[in-house]
């Protein structure tokens, strides 16, 4: 009670008060607190309104339609509120302040992912989902594991992956463990112990484990003892590293990709060196010939063989490498018996091979394949003998789909062209592509427009060219970008729509019936046809600041106001039609700085309903 106001008399008492309640309530709320850790602030959306200046002494902040329905004061619209979620880039927007003040001081220890992007970028749009994809696929790097779900997580391993468990006495997955999950990510699923946790005791009896060190377990098939552990109070990367290195593939690992082959078995030239991969080949739904190999594996001479890798693939996703294979075999009967080769990869698809003669398919088996396996292999490593057939086998089909920053960067080759034409274009000096929005144009300029914004310019008969002339003169310099479109909508024909989109904007629990066309000319929207909100220019605001800075110019006409009581049409010219759009082009810059307020629809209305 140090800083109450009743008993401080340090005149800043009543702010700092006011602060340290303000932090008390952040520090317990799980939801502002969260929010205050990735901004700085408690409420990203009202900390990026309360920041926005103003060149024209504040005409454009609040409510973009306050004035507009003064009879209707309780009904407000839509600003990414209840029913209009923001996408996820917008949730994890940050402004300059934060990224000086709290991501770069902390990118000394914790990596960080910027994303820049800009709202009338198409690209960006498409881009969009795929980050999302990439950085829920981050968060989840690395599994928090307790006695419950251990067990589990470790079952997992039919998904071609080891398991990795990370030990440590604290909540968050540190950085020096997140980098390295993320790196062996196609080859090994980790998961995170908090060693401090309640429900973690039995974990760290069953494999012996200190809570104030930091342990990696590693886990092939038998998820009952670790083929890998590293315990001590502190553990250094290039030793994590080593560990997982070392250990990133299970006892039988399936090849699953041309990458899984060219790791699992390494290209070498030279005879006396070769390295031979043994091949099961198996249905999906045979895991009882897959069970009998790896009873085989664990007892081989060959097991810890750096020269000998055992590894199957799937009869039903790898056919056109089987069939390869095959076309030495007599295959009268279309289908051979054998299902184990022995390949020596010479280089990239090259290689030479030889199918065994007895094949696994029943217990008995196992002990001729034994025998006749490890009398070649022992055989073959220790001459330069060549195996039977040489063949040039196709890529393996992946059956894992891209990993994520593969799909990016696909992506931006695939977009580079226009990327680079949507930065290097210049304006045409002459001219600029106006449209009118008409039922006919309405698709194309709004909903399945692939430029990221349209502006619109409300206009009628007797303003139009005016207007218009105006309007062109200023958005001239905007049309370097391909990311814009210019049009115009004659309200006489279309003040319905208008009417409609308005009333969609408040939940459509006001109607609109008596809009004064003479208020709505001089409005410019600038329109997100995919993402379904706009942006508003209002003339009223416009007028308003007009009026303070020029005695001559009569007062504004009310939204709602009837035509009896309205000023009269000469006034309403008299406001100066060429006057109407002075305030545009930093309302431009408000848009495309993020500072000015999206208004969210459920749907465009119709243009050919109106």
């Amino acid at each position: 009670m140090e800083w109450h106001p009743d008993k401080n008399k340090d005149p800043t008492a009543a702010d700092k008060f006011t602060k340290i309640n303000e932090a008390y309530e952040t520090l317990g709320d799980p939801e502002r607190r969260s929010q205050y850790d990735k901004f700085g602030y408690t409420s990203a959306k009202d900390h990026r309104q309360q920041s926005r200046g103003s060149p024209f002494g504040d005409p454009f902040h609040g409510d973009p339609f306050e004035g507009f329905f003064h009879n209707f004061h309780n009904f407000k619209f839509n600003f990414g509120g209840s029913g209009f979620t923001d996408s996820f880039i917008e949730k994890n927007e940050i402004n300059m302040r934060v990224y000086e003040t709290k991501i770069l001081p902390e990118s000394h220890q914790k990596p960080y992912i910027l994303y820049a992007y800009a709202e009338f970028c198409y690209e960006c749009v498409n881009l969009e989902p795929v980050l999302e994809r990439l950085f829920k696929e981050l968060e989840s790097v690395g599994k928090y594991l307790n006695d419950e779900k251990l067990d589990k997580f470790l079952d997992g391993w039919e998904d071609n992956h080891m398991r990795g468990v990370f030990f440590s006495p604290k909540e968050e997955i540190s950085a020096m463990y997140l980098a390295p999950a993320f790196y062996y990510k196609s080859f090994v699923t980790f998961g995170h112990v908090n060693t401090n946790a309640d429900d973690v005791y039995k974990t760290l009896k069953r494999f012996n484990l200190h809570s104030g060190h930091k342990s990696l377990l590693m886990f092939n098939e038998d998820a009952q003892s670790p083929v890998a552990s590293l315990s001590m109070q502190q553990i250094s990367r290039s030793t994590i590293d080593e560990v997982i290195e070392a250990n990133k593939f299970l006892l039988l690992p399936r090849i699953s990709s041309q990458s899984y082959f060219e790791e699992l078995c390494p290209a070498e030239v030279k005879a006396k060196r070769k390295k031979l991969c043994i091949v099961l080949i198996s249905k999906k739904a045979e895991e009882s010939e897959r069970k009998k190999f790896r009873r085989y594996l664990r007892k081989s001479m060959f097991l810890n063989n750096e020269r000998v890798r055992f590894t199957y693939i799937y009869e039903e996703t790898q056919s056109n490498v089987i069939q390869t294979l095959n076309k030495n075999e007599d295959t009268e009967n279309k289908k051979t018996m054998k299902n184990v080769v022995i390949i020596w990869r010479v280089e990239r698809n090259h290689l030479s091979y030889e199918w065994l003669k007895n094949a696994l398919t029943k217990e008995e088996d196992i002990y001729n394949l034994r025998e006749e396996l490890e009398g070649r292999v022992q055989q073959l490593l220790n001459s330069d003998q060549s195996l039977a057939f040489k063949t040039i086998l196709p890529d393996f089909h992946n059956e894992h789909s891209l990993h994520l920053f593969i799909r990016i960067l696909h992506r931006f080759h695939n977009w580079g062209e226009r990327v680079l034409i949507f930065v290097t274009r210049t304006p045409d000096q002459k001219r600029v592509n106006l449209y009118e929005l008409t039922p006919d144009s309405y698709d194309t300029l709004v909903l399945n427009s692939d430029a990221g914004l349209t502006m619109v310019v409300l206009i009628n008969d007797e303003s139009g060219s005016k207007l218009l002339s105006k309007f062109k003169d200023i958005v001239l310099p905007l049309t370097r970008y391909s990311g814009l479109s210019f049009s115009f909508l004659r309200l006489e024909s279309y003040i319905g729509w208008y009417q409609h989109l308005l009333e969609d904007s408040v939940g459509h629990k006001v109607r609109m019936e008596n809009i004064n066309i003479n208020n709505c000319i001089g409005t410019v929207l600038a329109l997100n046809g995919i993402r379904k909100y706009y942006y508003i220019y209002q003339p009223k605001k416009a007028r308003k600041w007009i009026r303070q800075n020029n005695k001559n110019v009569p007062s504004a006409i009310g939204m709602f106001d009837s035509d009896e009581n309205s000023d009269s049409d000469q006034d309403s010219r008299v406001i100066l039609v060429e006057e109407l759009l002075d305030g545009l082009l930093d309302w431009f810059d408000k848009v495309f700085d993020g500072s000015q307020r999206k208004i969210r629809i459920t749907a465009w209305p119709d243009l050919r309903a109106v």
